[in-house]
């Protein structure tokens, strides 16, 4: 594994496949969300992850708020300072945001695209609230309330019994600062909709999604479904919103089956 250090934004490199995956994690966690599809993909493929700015080892200024511009620029500056020829990315939740926002920006950048448990609306009223909440419970020393208030909603009710995915979600959610958490808060907040540009993507993209998705339901990604062309849709039973731990096996799975098309 190769370490880079891209504008200060941390990315892990494994494998030498000819071809490249990117994934990029959901919040508040960071790339070590995605230690079984590494596991399962790197002697096939390139793997690529990193710790979407502010979260993980990738640095952070609160001199200035972060919003979802600065997420997409940093997925566009990778591919171009590892020279990466239309990798396959794929994104969970902010992950898949990243995705979508980078897509208006530099439509033919990827070769395939993995959207997972993601939406491409922009946030309702009452999720904006939400997300002020988030930043007045850093700002108020009430980063364990909240992450124990978050891992509630992002796993369903019988994974939340598995004591050792339960735990492991939480450790990885534990080692992002409160200062990440408000600054990816607020970059969620600023993420635009992309809703009208759904028409516009000309690669094949894999839409997965799970039953128990609490943050983001099915619905959000029948949307996908019906706006993208060239776009399937995969539902995971009994997963919650953090899909690629919860169902390991079958989301590995149905990455490769589309990988393999």
């Amino acid at each position: 594994m190769k370490e880079h250090n891209i504008s200060g934004v941390k990315v892990f490199d494994y494998g030498e496949g000819n071809e490249t995956i990117i994934f990029i994690h959901a919040f508040p966690l960071c790339s070590a969300q995605w230690e079984p599809q590494v596991e399962y993909f790197k002697n096939k493929y390139r793997v690529i992850t990193y710790d979407i700015r502010g979260l993980g080892y990738s640095l952070y200024s609160d001199i200035y708020p972060l919003m979802m511009e600065d997420h997409a620029k940093d997925l566009i500056e990778i591919c171009s300072d590892l020279k990466l020829e239309r990798p396959v990315v794929c994104g969970l939740s902010i992950g898949g945001y990243i995705i979508l926002r980078t897509l208006q920006i530099k439509p033919d950048l990827f070769s395939k695209v993995i959207l997972a448990n993601t939406r491409a609306e922009n946030d309702s009223n009452e999720n904006l609230i939400a997300r002020h909440t988030i930043v007045s419970q850093m700002k108020k020393g009430k980063k364990d309330l909240f992450l124990n208030q978050f891992l509630k909603n992002v796993i369903s009710a019988k994974n939340y019994e598995n004591e050792n995915l339960r735990n492991r979600i939480r450790e990885i959610m534990s080692y992002q600062t409160p200062e990440g958490i408000a600054s990816t808060a607020n970059a969620l907040a600023t993420r635009t909709n992309n809703i009208n540009s759904l028409d516009e993507i000309n690669v094949p993209v894999l839409i997965i999604s799970s039953d128990e998705d609490k943050t983001t339901p099915v619905e959000f990604s029948n949307t996908l479904l019906d706006g993208i062309k060239n776009s399937e849709l995969e539902i995971i039973k009994g997963a919650g919103h953090i899909s690629n731990m919860e169902a390991e096996n079958e989301f590995n799975q149905i990455l490769e089956r589309f990988l393999s098309k």
